[in-house]
């Protein structure tokens, strides 16, 4: 079973999407989970963390205060004293490590953290971009967060292009180039249950022989 990337677009069902694949393949879901892992191999709580990306300024706060935003329940008080300093090579090193790590186990679906960009060359890993147009996004995202029109565009654009921000500085290419990816599913045109489908016939190799990858 292959390692699969999900690199998507805010409001095109990538989670969802990525959420339902891993558990029709069994695969372990990794998201927020990684950012866990980094704090506690640098042995600070995860406040800790992310109170340093969301720095005014770090190019790695952006991602991190959506990750906030999307996964609440990660949030933790905020601690009063012996806050450990972190620096920001190190920290994306630790991801790095931490991904790399869940790759060789070979049953994982990685979405976001730059999964595609980190892992770009595995032999036994599917990278894939959910995307959508534009309106559609908007309508969804107006629909989950009530927000009205503009805010819902306005909060498309800001995470957008805080991905687009975060691998263009740590990995100096643009992340919705298609040929960083061997699928990419639009939403707008493919149902959820439809995109899942496709995603999960690309994983699995035909006819249970080991899928080769050209050189």
């Amino acid at each position: 079973m292959p390692v699969i990337t999900v690199s998507r677009q805010y409001g095109s069902l990538g989670d969802e999407i990525g959420k339902e694949v891993a558990s029709r393949l069994g695969l372990r879901f990794v998201d927020y989970e990684v950012i866990n892992e980094v704090a506690s191999r640098l042995g600070v709580p995860l406040s800790s963390v992310s109170e340093r990306e969301e720095r005014e300024g770090s190019i790695v706060s952006e991602l991190v205060q959506t990750m906030r935003r999307l996964y609440p329940a990660t949030l933790l008080p905020q601690p009063t004293e012996d806050k450990p300093e972190l620096d920001e090579a190190s920290q994306l090193q630790m991801i790095r490590e931490v991904i790399w790590e869940v790759a060789r186990t070979n049953d994982a679906l990685i979405v976001g953290r730059g999964g595609a960009f980190i892992l770009p060359r595995h032999p036994t890993t599917l990278h894939v971009l959910v995307t959508a147009p534009a309106e559609i996004r908007v309508e969804r995202v107006m629909a989950a967060e009530g927000l009205d029109h503009d805010r819902a565009e306005h909060r498309i654009k800001h995470v957008d292009e805080a991905r687009g921000r975060y691998i263009r500085h740590f990995y100096r290419t643009n992340w919705l180039e298609v040929g960083h990816y061997d699928l990419v599913v639009n939403t707008g045109h493919f149902s959820h249950n439809e995109a899942v489908t496709l995603i999960c016939a690309a994983a699995l190799p035909a006819e249970g022989l080991p899928r080769e990858r050209d050189e």
